[in-house]
């Protein structure tokens, strides 16, 4: 992830003038990124109520505040001294020239100065381990993915136990209707794009089995089951295999009536229900989308761990991920379907039907002669 420093900003502590400019940015640097549910400013927001904003530095560039990090307590009592980096944020057009960086160190060598123990965020660590920090899952609070999750120790010891982000984070996702109306006085009101349902069918994107890491951690976290069983299953899947740039994910339930309130639980977070035709297609499931942008994120399919559907599923997938040869022929099936069927999204999921249902009997076959 190459980063030129090329620009060169000076780094100071917020102040009260700068809160609506952080506001801002904030919306703009993290606005369509796969990642993000827009609630990063109110994150802050809720952090700095709270007394919670531990150190807030901002990047000048004359008089344009061009990019924000924030540091915030950890907990639970335990860790006292230990501190969470993020959000960080920096102006789209001055992203990759440093102002990240900058922002990071001074951040950095502040609170070590401050006599802090160390930090912890989530994030990418092919950039954030060049500031000193290690991947550490076993310090992971249960919500989030492990594998993202990583520490700076400004000393010899590690935390003592997992760490766990200050309720701000969590409260702030469950506030969709301020994240509105900052989203209406930050563009003026102007509407969210309207949902499209366009079948594109792009190359394999190395970044999916993130997006399927983070979209998992969000399901878990609103349904509060740290454990909940997820697969990724779908062609975003199978690497190297081109696909509809949406995360198809199955959500374990151990009872219809259960599946029945995690969709619940999903309608409330800004989930949406799939089409009643889908329901007859496959009876076993409950399936939804989330959008963001009017874009298709992820679908959701909540089925019981059990049923035959959810091995075939992952059967297919795995049959795929073996055999390149078959996974190119319906890559090739799928540009053609798309291309013929335009926005029909359920021909397009019939006309695939016999193609997967072949390799599945071909791939079950298999396995029964070789178990």
């Amino acid at each position: 992830m190459h980063e030129r420093s090329d620009l060169r900003v000076v780094v100071r502590p917020e102040s009260i003038d700068d809160r609506d400019a952080i506001r801002s940015l904030t919306s703009r640097a993290f606005s369509g990124l796969p990642f993000s549910d827009g609630t990063e400013p109110l994150v802050i927001d809720a952090l700095r109520d709270a007394g919670a904003l531990a150190l807030s530095l901002v990047a000048a560039l004359g008089e344009q505040i061009v990019g924000h990090i924030a540091f915030s307590e950890a907990g639970p009592p335990g860790q006292r001294g230990w501190l969470v980096l993020g959000p960080v944020s920096v102006e789209p057009r001055f992203q990759r020239r440093g102002v990240g960086s900058q922002l990071i160190r001074a951040g950095l060598q502040t609170i070590r100065a401050q006599g802090a123990k160390g930090c912890v965020l989530l994030g990418d660590h092919r950039y954030y381990h060049r500031f000193g920090f290690v991947v550490a899952p076993a310090y992971a609070p249960a919500q989030y993915p492990a594998q993202h999750f990583q520490v700076a120790c400004f000393g010899d010891a590690f935390p003592n136990a997992p760490v766990a982000f200050h309720p701000a984070f969590s409260a702030a996702a469950n506030t969709a209707p301020r994240a509105d109306q900052l989203r209406r006085e930050l563009t003026g009101g102007a509407e969210p794009a309207a949902p499209t349902d366009q079948i594109g069918i792009v190359e394999y994107d190395a970044r999916w089995p993130d997006r399927f890491a983070l979209e998992s951690a969000r399901i878990r976290c609103v349904l509060a089951e740290p454990a909940l069983e997820i697969e990724h299953h779908g062609s975003t899947a199978v690497p190297g295999l081109a696909a509809k740039p949406v995360i198809d994910m199955l959500v374990a339930a151990g009872s219809i009536e259960m599946a029945e309130r995690y969709a619940a639980a999903l309608l409330e977070h800004g989930y949406e229900a799939a089409e009643p035709r889908y329901r007859e297609m496959w009876p076993e499931r409950i399936v939804l989308i989330r959008r963001e942008h009017g874009e298709r994120m992820c679908h959701v399919h909540l089925m019981l761990r059990g049923h035959p559907a959810w091995n075939r599923l992952l059967v297919f997938r795995d049959y795929l991920r073996a055999h390149p040869d078959v996974a190119a022929a319906y890559a090739e099936l799928k540009r053609s379907l798309a291309a013929a069927l335009g926005r029909d999204r359920y021909a397009y999921m019939t006309a695939k039907g016999d193609f997967i249902t072949r390799v599945t009997a071909i791939a079950m076959g298999e396995q029964g002669s070789t178990g």
